[in-house]
């Protein structure tokens, strides 16, 4: 995660609380599949919440890359448009 996205996290986890309740729903199932995983035998039951956290987990990433993708869109988007502003003036001067 870049700076600027972990500024933004870091406001949104003060002053946004819906973010704050799901950044804290996700670390309680980070560390619930951590201990499923240190287990040397799982039953069935402990066997699918393993799985179905691992599932939620890369959904998590995957949204992640969304979001980090749709954020580089957005910021070339905006490049191009002052660049494109930047060289219609030159040519106006010419």
């Amino acid at each position: 995660m870049n700076e600027q996205t972990q500024d933004l996290k870091a406001v949104l986890l003060q002053t946004n609380e819906e973010f704050h309740t799901l950044a804290a729903q996700h670390h309680t199932l980070e560390d619930r599949l951590h201990e499923l995983v240190e287990k040397p035998h799982l039953s069935e039951p402990e066997q699918l919440e393993e799985i179905t956290l691992k599932i939620q987990a890369q959904n998590q990433s995957i949204n992640d890359l969304l979001s980090e993708g749709a954020e580089l869109a957005q910021r070339l988007q905006e490049k191009i448009a002052v660049a494109s502003k930047g060289v219609a003036g030159a040519q106006k001067k010419r």
